[in-house]
């Protein structure tokens, strides 16, 4: 009887432990990963252009990606789902120049669940280059004018390829005049005084007025002609 017992017992135990195995994950790091351009010809709603226009900057945004795929990382892709997502950035701004794009290259993770291998489609981390439109990292002074700062900390890597601040890439073809140029003192403070215009509170037009003026009359004519600055660390263009 005692032993009866004891062998039902052991037959629970190794059931239950049998049960409460976890199932095993397979190493998803090493599986190999394809590539993908999600084509669309219809990332410009704003700014209108032809469908032959759209269709030729179609085939300048597959080149980019075939550039941007000769990195390692995306020539040999293991352990994720690669993917090149066109977005439209168009907006109403009179500031840009050619057909405006936002190119996201995703990397979609895989997931194991349930004995089942896919791949992650949910914001996945992801690295954008933007066509034709400068980075939201400066602060535009007045876009209606088409004028931004730009930071002083400023390197050439290469030709064609400018660093600002270690972070913002800007990339063109040196061999076109200045993506952008200098505005003066001048120009500066008749936009500056064209926006105070547009203060509807009078009392706050009346400081702000009165401090555009102040600081006209320190500047001396010889000044105005200069390129402007703003801050200690940004400039105008």
């Amino acid at each position: 009887m005692k032993e009866t017992i004891i062998a039902l017992i052991c037959s629970i135990l190794f059931i239950t432990s049998l049960r409460a195995q976890p199932e095993k994950i397979p190493y998803l790091g090493d599986r190999p990963g394809s590539f993908e351009i999600l084509s669309r010809t219809n990332y410009s709603t704003y700014l209108k252009f032809t469908p032959t226009e759209m269709a030729a900057n179609m085939e300048r945004i597959k080149e980019l990606v075939s550039i941007v795929r000769q990195d390692p990382v995306l020539a040999d892709i293991k352990g994720f789902m690669g993917r090149a997502r066109i977005y439209d950035i168009s907006g109403t701004t009179k500031c840009n120049y050619g057909v405006p794009a936002r190119v996201s290259f995703e990397f979609s993770d895989y997931l194991y669940s349930k004995g089942k291998i896919s791949y992650n489609t949910i914001e996945p981390p992801e690295w954008s280059v933007l066509l034709n439109q400068m980075s939201g990292y400066w602060n535009g002074f007045n876009t209606e004018k088409c004028m931004f700062t730009i930071p002083f900390s400023k390197k050439t890597i290469a030709p064609g390829i400018d660093v600002y601040d270690e972070m913002t890439y800007v990339i063109y073809d040196p061999s076109r005049p200045p993506y952008w140029v200098p505005v003066t003192v001048e120009e500066a403070f008749a936009v500056a005084r064209e926006e105070a215009k547009k203060e509807k509170d009078e009392i706050s037009a009346k400081y702000l007025n009165e401090f555009l003026e102040k600081e006209w009359a320190a500047i001396s004519p010889a000044n105005l002609k200069s390129q402007a600055y703003y801050g200690r660390r940004n400039r105008f263009s």
